[in-house]
């Protein structure tokens, strides 16, 4: 008996621990949501919505690195998947993003939650991520304690470089890093050509270590790292990458505000940290599609 009621104790503590991550799309088209994160179930990391649908996901209590994201103009059937956007190596289920661009949100839950949404790998899609429940707010008064991050912008408005067009005729917008990257990309805009041909350019577009760095590089193990430290954390052994330092763009803009101008709570670059992080404490959340 007594260790009956032992396994029904910790049943119902794993119960009351576990948080609900409601996935919404209210787009007018069907997005096939691709995520990854230690504590998923395998369903859990690629899924189909159509317009209206929505899926929760129970996750545990110490759900850490989750990302989600939007996969669009798909194609495939079974186990095969093949997306314009936020492609995930061809498969249904995701381990990994493989396709850029992809707007995404990261979330970690703990005794502090943060999460944020992130255009790093580009904007594909609009999305939106807001707490829901009973939660706290450990920083009252700061825009940044239990808010809603959103995005939304008309990838047309980004530099002609960066405008992504799939085969079901919508466009998207690439970072800078995605779009030097991007062979086809660069063979219709000579200018991205020119910053990958470079691979001081291209290492700091994509605020790396850079390709001669060697296995278990980084910014507080080896001087080799070009620029892969953040310009606000404790300075490290590599170099740092600072936005303002990256190459205009062919409209002479800087390439992150095409994506932080018109989405100011969401990451444009790696180390976009200072205005772009939430924390909540104990919350449930809706993570939406087209808000």
């Amino acid at each position: 008996m007594k260790s009956f009621i032992s396994v029904a104790v910790l049943a119902l503590a794993s119960v009351v621990l576990a948080r609900q991550l409601n996935v919404i799309n209210k787009c007018s088209f069907t997005v096939w949501p691709g995520a990854y994160g230690n504590g998923l179930t395998n369903d859990q990391t690629g899924f189909e919505l159509a317009p209206g649908a929505s899926q929760v996901l129970n996750v545990p209590d110490n759900l850490s690195a989750f990302r989600i994201w939007g996969r669009t103009a798909c194609t495939g059937s079974g186990s095969s998947l093949n997306c314009g956007s936020g492609d995930c190596d061809g498969r249904f289920q995701c381990s990994g993003i493989t396709g850029q661009p992809a707007t995404l949100v990261e979330l970690t839950l703990g005794s502090q939650d943060y999460y944020d949404l992130s255009n790093v790998d580009g904007y594909s899609i609009s999305m939106s991520i807001t707490p829901t429940g009973s939660f706290t707010n450990p920083n009252p008064g700061s825009p940044y304690g239990c808010g809603t991050a959103s995005c939304s912008l008309d990838p047309n408005s980004c530099a002609p470089e960066l405008i992504k067009h799939h085969s079901d005729g919508t466009t998207s917008c690439l970072s800078i890093c995605s779009a030097i990257n991007d062979a086809d990309q660069r063979a219709a805009f000579p200018i991205l050509q020119g910053f990958y041909n470079d691979v001081n350019t291209a290492t700091l577009l994509c605020c790396s270590c850079g390709p001669n760095c060697g296995a278990g590089c980084g910014c507080y193990t080896s001087s080799n790292c070009l620029y892969g430290c953040s310009p606000y954390a404790t300075p490290g052994m590599g170099g740092v990458c600072d936005v303002i330092k990256w190459p205009l763009s062919s409209q002479g803009k800087q390439y992150n505000l095409y994506l932080k101008d018109p989405c100011p709570n969401a990451y444009s670059w790696p180390f976009d940290d200072n205005t772009s992080t939430d924390i909540c404490v104990g919350a449930n959340y809706d993570i939406t599609f087209c808000p």
